[in-house]
């Protein structure tokens, strides 16, 4: 699949959250990310219960649908969320391959358990992503919480050239 980081953004910007799910739940490409920096982008709210809380919805609204971000992975398995550029680390992780808590498929989860954040910050991050190849992968952002709580909406990440 020869595509342009600009095509599938819009590919998947278009995709309805049935079809979001689809991806998320098909096959891995790849066991891991190619290390490097990875832009974010919004995609959708998960429709359920922890969509309409108040501090998910604003949170997520202010730092993710509104604010760049992105992700730096290593080749260690390890890597930081950031907000407008990597020099603005907000949460370091860990990744394991392991079932999705949130669906039924693999995933690579990020563990937030080492960040040098508050411990109720840290405690409440909760991440997933599907590898669709070396350079991009489908996520779910959210909450340490369980499926219909936590799992609160899709991002895509492309690898920056």
């Amino acid at each position: 699949m020869s595509m342009t980081a600009d095509s599938l953004i819009a590919e998947f910007r278009s995709m309805s959250e049935a079809e979001l799910e689809r991806r998320f739940c098909g096959p891995a490409a790849a066991p891991a990310l190619a290390p490097g920096d990875y832009t974010g982008t919004w995609l959708a709210r998960i429709e359920n219960a922890g969509k309409y809380k108040p501090f998910n919805f604003i949170s997520q609204y202010l730092m993710f649908e509104l604010t760049p971000f992105g992700i730096s992975f290593r080749g260690d398995g390890s890597g930081i969320w950031y907000f407008f550029d990597p020099r603005f680390a907000a949460g370091e992780f860990v990744t394991s391959n392991t079932r999705s808590r949130w669906r039924n498929t693999d995933c690579l989860a990020m563990d937030y358990g080492q960040a040098n954040l508050p411990g109720c910050v840290r405690d409440l991050l909760y991440d997933e992503i599907k590898v669709l190849s070396p350079q991009h992968a489908i996520g779910i952002g959210g909450f340490n919480q369980p499926t219909g709580e936590g799992d609160n909406f899709y991002f895509l990440l492309t690898r920056k050239a």
